[in-house]
């Protein structure tokens, strides 16, 4: 493992603060009032028994509580060839009987759907697209509602998330109407039915990607001809994944070469208020401040300077309290050294990263700024973070996912706020859930260590109570398993 070096000394008011022209102020929306939005309900009849049909099936969402699944499966016999089968391509493309989504409800055949869209933290609200209806579910009271004249273009053309997008918390939901002029966009209250309509200057919209933290969500909106044919379109992604397929299979690697259509601008929609800012000198708002580029390249807080003009600085992500900026500054190498920039404070470090590898500016729920390539960093003091000789692989829950690298293998969770870590050498994870993972067909609790049980075989999800999803066995010249799926529960540990 490589981890992040620094540089031995750390400058305090180490950035010129030479004065430089602030950006015109960014185009603002007003602030619109809620206003009450029952929907009607229908219920969803729960089903017993086991979910989905004896097919060929792929999980699309599970449902922390058990309480539904959505999966696509290849219920008829398409392709001519006697027997349901499907096959896999490297990049995740199916071929053989055409697969098709579905939501259940318990247990059951559930019902067809168009795809699936998108579900909230928690798993209390799914939304899917049905009969070319946006539909909300909400599954502590088993209805479901449409979500009326519900844009539905941007799910066509990139896939179903780009239809509506919950918020981190689970409490809103933001998807998109037409309008005369365009669209607006809509965000909806869940807790008590109440909506903000905000209508968007122009452009056709494509998404919307809530912050981690904070106020804000990313709108990307097409609003201008780019490509110069005489019309606004949305942009089709070119890849060798099937990105706007409703079902598809693993994708062992992929590649991405741009898009073709016209190019999206990005506009920042305040979830509390509904009100829209944008301006092409914006980098991203930060909580109640702007963080902004001036015309010689200058990044600005208000009025104070951040990062110097000189650096013609790249951001990667923000941290708010206290400010810091992770940035690059602009060089001819193939790696450039990350930075880290405050108000009177910069750190260079020696980790790198490629300025070539473009993606929107994160605001981080974590002062740990963390890469498997350079480990981990404190962004508040540039502090390294002891990882115990393991590899940063991702985050999950408040921890940190770490590969213990060696003869025995294995993986660890640290939790720098807690104070804890908690390692499984020697162990291969298989499926991790909220509270419990399985390791060598084995349930084990994450914060203590305590084997739970076994199960027989490995299960492709858990939910809430430590049961697992299985399936009947893997066809061996298909990763795809055969249908119908069912919950079980691991067999008790000798104590």
């Amino acid at each position: 493992m490589r981890s992040w070096v620094l540089v031995v000394w750390v400058a305090l008011s180490a950035c010129s603060h030479k004065s430089s022209s602030p950006p015109a102020p960014p185009n603002r929306t007003p602030v619109v009032a809620l206003r009450n939005a029952p929907l009607t309900t229908t219920p969803l009849q729960a089903g017993t028994g086991d979910i989905g049909a004896a097919a060929p099936t792929l999980p699309l969402g599970i449902g922390p509580d058990g309480s539904w699944v959505a999966l696509c499966q290849a219920r008829t016999d398409t392709d001519g060839v006697p027997g349901l089968s499907v096959r896999t391509g490297y990049h995740g493309d199916l071929s053989g009987d055409r697969m098709v989504p579905y939501f259940v409800r318990g247990g059951g055949l559930g019902i067809g759907i168009d795809r699936f869209v998108a579900s909230s933290r928690g798993g209390k609200y799914v939304a899917f697209i049905r009969a070319n209806q946006l539909v909300l579910f909400e599954s502590s009271g088993g209805t479901t509602s449409v979500l009326p004249n519900a844009d539905l273009r941007g799910a066509r053309a990139l896939g179903g998330p780009a239809a509506l997008s919950f918020s981190f918390d689970g409490t809103r939901a933001v998807y998109f109407r037409p309008t005369r002029e365009g669209a607006s966009v809509v965000i909806r209250e869940l807790a008590t039915s109440k909506e903000r309509e905000v209508v968007l200057p122009r452009g056709i919209p494509l998404g919307v990607d809530f912050d981690n933290t904070g106020p804000w969500a990313r709108l990307d909106v097409v609003t201008e001809d780019s490509d110069h044919d005489g019309a606004l379109k949305l942009p089709e992604v070119k890849a060798d994944l099937p990105v706007a397929s409703a079902c598809a299979g693993p994708a062992v690697s992929y590649s991405t070469f741009g898009f073709q259509g016209d190019r999206p601008t990005q506009m920042w929609l305040r979830i509390d208020t509904g009100e829209v800012v944008e301006s092409p000198s914006l980098v991203r708002p930060v909580n109640e401040g702007l963080l902004m580029r001036a015309e010689d390249d200058t990044i600005l807080f208000g009025t104070e300077t951040i990062i110097p003009a000189s650096c013609h600085a790249m951001v990667k992500a923000v941290f708010p309290d206290p400010l810091r900026v992770i940035a690059l500054c602009k060089g001819d190498q193939r790696e450039l050294p990350v930075e880290l920039f405050g108000p009177g404070f910069h750190l260079e470090t020696k980790a790198t990263l490629n300025p070539s590898f473009e993606r929107p500016v994160e605001l981080m729920d974590t002062p740990l700024y963390c890469s498997a390539y350079n480990g981990c960093i404190d962004v508040r003091d540039g502090k390294l973070t002891d990882l115990h000789g393991a590899t940063y692989r991702g985050r999950h829950d408040n921890a940190m996912y770490l590969e213990i690298e060696g003869d025995k293998g294995g993986f660890a969770f640290l939790d720098n706020t807690r104070g804890t870590y908690r390692a499984f050498a020697g162990k291969g994870l298989q499926v991790l859930g909220e509270h419990q993972l399985v390791a060598d067909n084995q349930l084990v609790e994450i914060e203590t260590g305590k084997v739970l049980g076994k199960f027989a075989d490995a299960p492709m999800f858990l939910d809430a109570q430590g049961r697992g999803l299985v399936s009947a066995p893997i066809a061996p010249e298909s990763p795809i398993p055969n249908g119908p799926l069912r919950w079980v529960s691991a067999s008790a540990s000798p104590p």
